[in-house]
């Protein structure tokens, strides 16, 4: 019969011993009497039982004084003791309670009362024991973590202020030795160009004491078991290395290995290094691989960071150059892209010119024939030849002037100079009216400041509400590419029979610190999915022979490098909006 508890028996009167004896040994317990108090206490002492029936009345030493004793004592202090007595006063039971019995059995004894008492506080103890152990076990772990907290806390810090990586190994090496009571270990890290582990931190005591031929810090195969934790990027521990399958032994010199621990050091899924144990002074256990990878994580963490760190001062050492070059480079594609802009601005002026001169030519050519005419029916006198010269040169002096208007419309001009931006860009139109009235293009500027309406370029009057100093050739270069841009859109929608009719409104606003410019046309608007490009250098929509993609560069450049002001675009429901934002400058 398995025994079910051990159970000490002190009763001075031998009947009631062997009662309680045959009671609780029929039902499996390990039964020891005893008819002394101090008897009991030395056997207790040589081996403690699970629990304890004590008689009160016994001569020399009384159950009280015996169980006082016991509590005395560290050993004895947590069995329970339950106490038989004749005596059947409230004073007596109070009295046993107090010197830390659990509970009382009154004589004569009833075996039904004896095992339910005897089982439950039995239960009761072992639940207790179990309880104690359990918090016993907490607190050490709780006390270790705390070590483990403090020791991480402590690394981290040093780590950050390691001016090297050999002085970032030997730290994590310290460290992880001192938690896992490790006697052999290293730190190593997996060099980036070759890809070999690179363990600076070799234990010294390992590797004077070891006889391997050809030592090196160098590993460039993995093998063994630090070299499955590599290949597979996991940890391991093992308490019998050489029984190990993945073992490979150990070279002739090696020290001796009896346990072994490692762990590799990643950041996300990337391999950094690796932190190999040895040797603890107890068995590893997964709660020593813990410790380890929080250590290796934080390690990893430090040996980057000093690689950036190195990164950082080589690129530091060059910076100066590569600033240099880069900024040559930007200068030669700004420098290329104000040529083709130029390129781009000189084909439109000739296209312009063209549709400027094609009225006076026509007329010209008309008077020369009537010259001839005049001449072959001899009509032709001084008079006649006269008005015809005079015509001849009025339009000649109207296509001079178109020229002059072109050439200081594009002169280079960086001086300073408050203007009118209504007025201006009223310029920028009339070189372009003829173009405009040959495709049926209509156009309005509307200064909503003084609820004014134009549409005829040559009746606009200044004000000082509209007002901006800045490079004035640049604004009107900018609204010259504007409308050039309009005009394209509503010419193709034209040939496709889209539309018949175009127009462009110019609509100018104005608060007391910003000048507002919409430029809007009917021309279909800008595609959504390119909105966001349309003034990246070399972007166009059109084909390759129509434009080069630096007109709204351009204009951004010179709206909102040179004038400090903002550009931007937005689709209505006919076509497309410019909206130009400039500072207020009131004359001083």
């Amino acid at each position: 019969m398995k025994e079910k508890g051990n159970i000490l028996i002190i009763d001075d009167y031998t009947e009631n011993l062997k009662l309680l004896s045959d009671i609780l040994y029929e039902r499996g317990y390990k039964v020891r009497p005893s008819r002394s108090g101090l008897m009991a206490l030395k056997s207790v002492e040589a081996e403690p039982p699970d629990l304890i029936i004590l008689d009160i009345k016994m001569p020399v030493m009384d159950g009280y004084e015996v169980c006082c004793k016991l509590k005395q004592n560290d050993t004895t202090r947590g069995i329970p003791v339950i106490f038989i007595s004749a005596l059947n006063e409230m004073s007596d039971k109070i009295k046993g309670f107090e010197v830390g019995g659990v509970d009382y059995i009154i004589k004569p004894f009833q075996a039904k009362e004896v095992l339910a008492r005897v089982e439950t506080h039995l239960m009761l103890y072992k639940y207790q024991t179990q309880l104690e152990h359990l918090v016993e076990e907490r607190t050490l772990e709780l006390k270790r973590e705390t070590i483990v907290n403090l020791k991480v806390a402590e690394l981290s810090k040093f780590l950050l202020e390691a001016d090297s990586i050999d002085k970032i190994a030997q730290l994590t090496l310290e460290y992880v030795k001192e938690l896992t009571d490790s006697k052999y270990g290293y730190v190593g890290y997996i060099e980036p160009a070759s890809g070999h582990l690179i363990g600076l931190s070799m234990t010294k005591d390992i590797w004077d004491s070891c006889k391997v031929d050809n030592k090196s810090i160098m590993f460039k195969q993995y093998r063994g078991l630090w070299g499955w934790v590599l290949n597979n990027k996991v940890p391991l521990f093992t308490n019998a290395p050489l029984d190990d399958k993945r073992s490979v032994g150990l070279p002739k010199g090696h020290a001796a290995i009896e346990r072994f621990l490692s762990v590799p050091a990643m950041i996300g899924d990337k391999l950094v290094g690796q932190i190999s144990l040895a040797n603890s002074t107890h068995d590893y256990t997964q709660q020593d691989v813990t410790v380890v990878l929080r250590l290796a994580t934080i390690y990893a963490i430090a040996i980057k960071n000093m690689w950036t760190k190195e990164e950082l001062r080589k690129l530091n050492l060059t910076l100066n150059d590569r600033v240099y070059e880069e900024i040559e480079k930007r200068k030669k594609q700004e420098y290329i892209l104000i040529q083709q802009s130029k390129l781009a601005a000189m084909g439109d002026m000739l296209s312009n010119i063209a549709h400027q001169w094609r009225q006076p030519l026509n007329v010209i050519g008309v008077l020369l024939i009537n010259i001839q005419d005049a001449y072959d029916y001899g009509e032709l006198n001084k008079n006649c030849l006269s008005e015809m010269v005079n015509t001849s040169m009025a339009q000649i002096k109207y296509m001079s002037k178109t020229i002059d208007d072109f050439t200081n419309f594009f002169k280079p001009d960086k001086t300073i100079n408050y203007f009118d931006v209504k007025v201006v860009t009223a310029e920028a139109i009339a070189l372009v009216s003829n173009r405009l009235q040959q495709h049926n293009i209509l156009y309005k500027l509307i200064c909503h400041t003084h609820n004014m309406i134009c549409d005829d370029v040559h009746n606009i009057t200044s004000c000082n509400d509209v007002l901006n100093s800045n490079y004035i050739n640049e604004f009107r270069q900018t609204m010259l590419s504007l409308i050039n841009n309009a005009v394209d859109a509503i010419l193709e929608r034209q040939q496709k029979q889209i539309i018949e009719h175009g127009f462009i409104m110019f609509d100018f606003y104005s608060n007391s610190e910003t000048i507002i410019i919409n430029i809007a046309d009917n021309g279909g608007g800008i595609p959504y999915n390119i909105m966001d490009r349309i003034f990246e250098p070399y972007f166009t929509t059109k084909f390759k022979a129509q434009g080069t993609g630096v007109g709204l560069y351009m204009s951004k450049l010179m709206i909102e490098n040179s004038m400090g002001g903002k550009i931007y675009a937005e689709n209505t429901k006919n076509g497309a909006t410019i909206t130009i934002e400039l500072p207020v400058v009131i004359p001083k």
